[in-house]
């Protein structure tokens, strides 16, 4: 009887210390009021003294969110940087995930963030005015400035050929009832969860010049000029001489 219960007050113990993993404990955001395009560095820390693996879940606020693995000691604080671009009050969270095989973090931690609008564009500037043509050669920069989605999507990644591709926002309020890009991009395919992909046509071959044309040779008197089909030419005797 006594070495049953010694046998399971050290399964206990092993237990107990096997599911001890590390705390988070704090969220952080600087700046904590932006203008909607800006970036904030998002901040978690966390109490890292039982050195164990563990995982955790970012969640944006915005419908996106981002998975973490926290690998033994020394791994707080950790730091994300992240874009909004649509203003409003958000709200940002770092909580205990089970990721692979690292048991969640125990805690978790909240902050506010606070997406002003973007300041309106000068008077000045028309407001139709075209965009000017892109110069033979030019990069993909010159056909757009940035990565540009329709409402209700946001742009996930972006190409070194220029293309980049739209993702839908979970949850968005509205969104544009088709796919569209930039001036300049054509439509890529749709995949199954609603993103496309905008893609620069491919360069079109430019025109051969025209070969320039030869000027006759001179030939010495009693001779004459003359050409053949395979490209030959001279001079030679007239025919009968």
């Amino acid at each position: 009887m006594k070495h049953t219960l010694l046998c399971a007050a050290v399964l206990a113990i092993a237990s107990g210390a096997a599911l001890a993993v590390n705390k988070i404990d704090g969220v952080t955001v600087a700046p904590a009021t932006i203008k909607a395009g800006s970036s904030v560095t998002i901040t978690v820390t966390g109490d890292e003294t039982q050195g164990n693996n563990c995982g955790l879940h970012i969640n944006y606020g915005d419908g996106d969110g981002l998975d973490v693995k926290v690998v033994n000691r020394d791994q707080f604080p950790r730091t994300f940087t992240k874009t909004y671009a649509r203003p409003g009050t958000y709200t940002i969270s770092a909580e205990g995930k089970k990721v692979t095989t690292h048991f969640g973090c125990t805690g978790g931690a909240k902050a506010t963030l606070v997406v002003e609008a973007a300041p309106a564009a000068a008077a000045t500037a028309p407001a139709t005015a075209p965009a000017p043509a892109a110069a033979p050669g030019a990069t993909p920069a010159a056909k757009a400035a940035a990565p540009s989605c329709p409402v209700g999507y946001q742009a996930s990644y972006a190409a070194k050929d220029g293309s980049f591709q739209c993702r839908q926002i979970p949850d968005a309020p509205t969104r544009a009832t088709r796919t569209s890009c930039p001036d300049g991009y054509q439509v890529g395919p749709t995949a199954k969860d609603g993103s496309f992909t905008c893609r620069l046509p491919p360069p079109k071959p430019a025109p051969k010049p025209a070969p320039k044309p030869v000027a006759k040779m001179q030939c010495p008197p009693g001779l004459i000029y003359f050409e053949n089909p395979d490209g030959a030419f001279g001079c030679r005797k007239p025919p009968g001489q």
